[in-house]
């Protein structure tokens, strides 16, 4: 069974489910310094993603697992509430189409209308990348999941948050998935993991161990793999 499908165990409902949280991003700071990551969402789901040129967001695949390549999903920089049941962006939106990338969990939105920003997020200038990484990488985080829980309760999401973590030793699974070391939360499937101090995203959050506590490893899509540059070679 191929990596991606094993995802659909632990990513069944996409954005409220435990998978892919923005690797503690409970307990991180607000977010000032990314303006390219957005908040991606429906009627019923919340995911976070990385606007890489003014028209293309990368996102995770399984968070449209309700749509088809093709099928409008909304983008925003606001935050985003949940009145009556459902997402609500409390600034622009912007539409676009969901592409995926087959047996990975790995997407693009490319926009009908483009985002003006001083820069984007960078994807990996080559393949192979996490290898030359040094042992515990230090990585920023930044999505628009829960930040905090009380209680218990799962509160305090759809505003931007970042944290800073690093990647476990031996943290490369089947050259695909990198492991993070700290708590995932919902809605922030498809959050960049950024090189700390650079605007590369090394691997975006796919799914975690399923702690209701948001306390667990999670796991990452690496985009510098060979599959993902020749994915992403088609929306530059």
């Amino acid at each position: 069974m191929r990596a991606r499908k094993s995802i659909a165990v632990y990513c069944a409902l996409a954005a409220l489910v435990l998978c892919g949280g923005a690797l503690g991003v409970v307990g991180g700071t607000t977010d000032t310094g990314h303006p390219y990551v957005v908040a991606a969402f429906g009627p019923h789901e919340l995911c976070s993603g990385a606007l890489v040129s003014s028209t293309v967001v990368v996102t995770a695949a399984h968070c449209y697992s309700g749509t088809l390549d093709g099928d409008t999903v909304q983008i925003t920089l606001a935050p985003v509430v949940h009145p009556a049941g459902e997402f609500v962006a409390t600034g622009p939106t912007y539409p676009g189409k969901i592409h995926r990338l087959e047996d990975h969990d790995i997407a693009v939105v490319v926009l009908d209308t483009g985002i003006q920003l001083d820069h984007y997020a960078d994807l990996p200038a080559s393949t192979g990348l996490v290898e030359k990484l040094p042992s515990n990488q230090r990585v920023d985080v930044v999505g628009f999941g829960i930040s905090a829980i009380k209680s218990g309760l799962q509160t305090a999401f759809g505003t931007k948050h970042v944290t800073s973590s690093n990647l476990a030793t031996a943290g490369v699974l089947s050259g695909e998935f990198v492991k993070v070391v700290t708590g995932p939360c919902q809605g922030d499937s498809g959050a960049p993991n950024l090189l700390t101090g650079t605007n590369t995203v090394l691997a975006i959050t796919t799914y975690s161990n399923g702690n209701p506590n948001c306390n667990g490893d999670s796991y990452s899509e690496r985009l510098d793999t060979e599959a993902a540059e020749a994915f992403f070679r088609s929306y530059r």
